[in-house]
């Protein structure tokens, strides 16, 4: 029997029913593959939000902690004020500190940030904070601090006429761990020039990890952070 060759046009249509069969047959896995790339993808947006939202609970938490440790310290430093009328001794040197670096405000500046004085200028005993009377048992470490385990930075400014005792100002990184202050960039006797802190502080109704210090100065301005 002599072959028979169909036109083009007809072998095409002959195969429709075949194609059409095998689509159908596909089309429950194309729906379930669909499926699970949406639910994955609900997964990952799931997940992403759980994370955001366990980041912004540890940071306020961290941020809480901060304004205590603040208070805690304010309590020390003026009854140290009481005592001693004076305030205790910030330094510069690694030497005479509890961390075993200082902070910078810029890592690629050799311009070292104050904290407080624990030692002796000749290795000998001072007083400070937590010697010879404890005033607070340790200096606290900054939650915020680069490396984890930092301790708080602190200043102490020159007293102005009719001040007892000169001012303070201690201050965390904030979320960024970034240092925006340097504590000399003011002078507190000054009342105009507490905007030049402000302009620098955190807050965290600009986003929790947004940019700027939380920090504390002594009266008459207290507390800044917000």
């Amino acid at each position: 029997m002599p072959n028979i060759r169909l036109p083009d046009r007809d072998r095409n249509l002959s195969m429709l029913p075949v194609l059409t069969a095998v689509f159908v047959l596909l089309i429950p896995f194309l729906v379930r593959a669909a499926r699970d790339n949406n639910r994955s993808r609900e997964f990952a947006q799931a997940a992403q939000t759980e994370g955001a939202s366990k980041a912004q609970e540890q940071t306020e938490v961290m941020y809480a902690r901060v304004k205590v440790d603040m208070r805690m310290l304010a309590t020390a430093i003026e009854a140290f004020g009481v005592d001693w009328h004076l305030r205790p001794n910030s330094t510069r040197d690694v030497k005479l500190t509890v961390d075993a670096a200082l902070a910078q405000k810029n890592p690629n500046s050799n311009w070292k940030l104050p904290t407080f004085q624990l030692v002796g200028e000749a290795g000998g005993q001072t007083a400070a904070l937590t010697t010879p009377v404890a005033y607070i048992t340790q200096i606290l470490p900054d939650p915020f601090g680069i490396p984890p385990g930092r301790s708080y930075l602190y200043t102490t400014y020159s007293r102005a006429p009719g001040e007892e005792v000169g001012h303070w100002l201690v201050w965390s990184a904030g979320p960024d761990g970034r240092y925006d202050i340097d504590g000399m960039e003011f002078n507190p006797s000054n009342p105009n020039d507490l905007s030049k802190l402000i302009l620098r502080t955190y807050d965290p109704t600009n986003g929790t990890s947004s940019a700027g210090d939380i920090w504390r100065l002594s009266e008459p301005w207290r507390m800044s952070t917000r």
